[in-house]
């Protein structure tokens, strides 16, 4: 057996990659495509810095083209027998000897290629394709040309017409962007314009403010010299019915507006200048009865007042709606009958202050400071009370309809004769409160809305002598109350809560007032809950019917009707 020959290998050279071979690289394609964004950026910035004159030059290119067209034309059209003869060497009449003598050597060119290459194809095959090919190779040579000719003219035309719409939208653009420019400048100017006016008008007013407070500081000045040397710390005085309609007639001209606060824009309009007049009037020894006159006939609505000390101001009737008092002083004040709908006073002080009669229907009263105050008779209608006490203050005869006033302290607060349709009262401290003759309405605390409005309510020596509880409804409480279930812990407490308020409540409310609760086991239209009651027998609607007819139309009061 022989051995095999172990011939040398040679090493295999690894050819290097095509890109590599080639000399193209990452790194070059990168830079390549660096360098195309840098050329492309610079081309923007030149087209954007260059616009009218690259807009000028396209107008120019185009409107020279076409003339070159319609001269060419026309050269053509003229001179055609020069053209001729120069290029055919023959008149336009012999054009057709022309093109039959070109035909007739297109045909002997192609008979002989014909004969070469088909040489080996017998005779009358041959015959056939020499008849047939120089008829196909002129029909396509006269046609094509034909086409170019029409394809390159439309195209020309398309083209220019392409070009011109360009130039004319590029045209129409920086016109449009001309006149915005121009709009917005002249916008600008308006909005100058009308600033300066308002400027001007509201300079001319605070003028105006000085001398009708000259005016009042003069009358003021006449009047204690009238009254000789004496005590004139305590004297108050009086103004002209004229000052008085001056003074009116400058509130009125003040109008609110937004205006910058620390940088920032404020979110309503106000009028300080309001703000300014009223806060120097209070500051004035005037007697009481011209500060009604006065308010009677002006308007401090939307005035700022932020801050102000306005403590002991007389404010007794001013209209106040919409102003901006947070933060203000406005400790024993006389705010009597004063309106303050919608006004903002977060964080006032109002201690001591004389507020019955006051109007602050929907006000901002967060964190307002009301120790030893009466609210007797005061309009808080939706108002939202966050962070106050209201231990101790007098809310007889006042509309809380629909207030909030879940969470509140009203230990020993007065509510008699109070409206309080429609209030939350949840986790409030009602301990002590005195709520005779208060108006609940038609609030109905049966179910989930007795969670809502009195659940966690602190209700110990509530007095509710003759509380107007008309058409309140403390309809079914349960059978959880004396038989509870598993995991029903909370409406067990609720319904026992339910049931022991009706009970105490038909002992004190009087004028005929009367209040029963139905208390059914598990209902029949209710099957989800029938596990969770074993072996109860569901109480049918009728039962329920009958049950609330019972409550309602009979004559008994603080009865529990169970059904069961």
């Amino acid at each position: 057996m022989e051995e095999p020959i172990n011939q040398p290998v040679e090493p295999v050279n690894q050819q290097p990659s095509q890109l590599g071979r080639n000399g193209i690289s990452w790194r070059n394609l990168l830079i390549g495509i660096f360098i195309g964004i840098l050329i492309g950026i610079a081309g923007l910035l030149f087209y954007q810095e260059n616009l009218p004159k690259i807009t000028n030059a396209l107008y120019t290119a185009t409107w020279v083209l076409f003339g070159l067209v319609i001269i060419t034309f026309l050269l053509f059209w003229g001179f055609k027998e020069y053209l001729t003869r120069s290029i055919f060497g023959s008149k336009i009449g012999g054009a057709a000897d022309i093109i039959e003598d070109s035909q007739r050597a297109s045909d002997i060119i192609i008979e002989r290629v014909a004969d070469r290459v088909f040489s080996d194809l017998p005779v009358e095959e041959r015959g056939r394709i020499k008849f047939i090919l120089p008829r196909l190779t002129n029909w396509f040579i006269w046609s094509r040309l034909r086409n170019w000719w029409w394809q390159w003219l439309l195209g020309l035309f398309v083209s220019l017409g392409g070009i011109t719409g360009t130039i004319l939208l590029m045209n129409q653009n920086e016109l449009l962007q001309a006149q915005n420019e121009k709009i917005e400048k002249q916008t600008e100017l308006a909005t100058l314009q009308m600033s300066l006016e308002e400027a001007s008008r509201r300079s001319t007013l605070i003028v105006l403010m000085s001398n009708i407070l000259d005016k009042v500081d003069n009358e003021i000045e006449a009047q204690k010299k009238a009254l000789g040397a004496g005590n004139l710390e305590d004297n108050k005085y009086s103004l002209s019915q004229s000052l008085i309609g001056q003074i009116a007639a400058l509130s009125h001209s003040f109008k609110p507006y937004r205006f910058l606060d620390a940088d920032t824009l404020i979110g309503k309009p106000l009028s300080p200048e309001r703000g300014q007049l009223l806060f120097t009037l209070t500051r004035l020894p005037l007697d009481s009865s011209i500060f009604n006159e006065i308010y009677e006939s002006s308007n401090f609505n939307k005035a700022d007042l932020g801050g102000a000390n306005l403590s002991g101001a007389y404010l007794c009737g001013a209209s106040l709606m919409e102003a901006n008092l947070s933060f203000a002083n406005l400790g024993g004040a006389n705010l009597g009958r004063a309106n303050l709908n919608r006004a903002d006073l977060y964080r006032a002080n109002l201690n001591e202050a004389v507020l019955y009669g006051t109007d602050f229907s929907y006000a901002i009263l967060d964190g307002i400071e009301l120790r030893e105050v009466n609210l007797n008779g005061a309009i808080l209608r939706g108002v939202e009370f966050r962070w106050v006490d209201l231990e101790n203050v007098d809310l007889s005869n006042s509309n809380l309809s629909g207030a909030d006033l879940s969470g509140l302290n009203l230990t020993e607060t007065i509510l008699r004769k109070a409206d309080l349709s429609g209030a939350d009262l949840s986790s409030a401290n009602l301990s002590g409160v005195d709520l005779s003759y208060a108006k609940f309405g038609a609030i109905d605390i049966s179910g989930e809305s007795w969670h809502s409005i009195f659940l966690g309510t602190n209700i110990d020596s509530t007095n509710f002598t003759n509380a107007n509880m008309t058409g309140v409804y403390f309809g079914d409480t349960g059978a959880l109350t004396y038989e509870p279930q598993k995991n029903f812990a909370n409406a067990s407490a609720a319904n026992a809560a339910v049931e022991g308020f009706v009970r105490a409540a038909a002992i004190e409310l009087e004028n005929g007032i009367r209040i029963n609760a139905v208390s059914p086991g598990v209902i029949e239209d209710s099957p989800q809950y029938f596990p969770y009651f074993p072996g109860e027998i569901p109480a049918t609607m009728q039962q329920l019917e009958f049950g609330f007819r019972k409550s309602v139309f009979g004559a008994n009061t603080g009865q529990i009707i169970t059904l069961n």
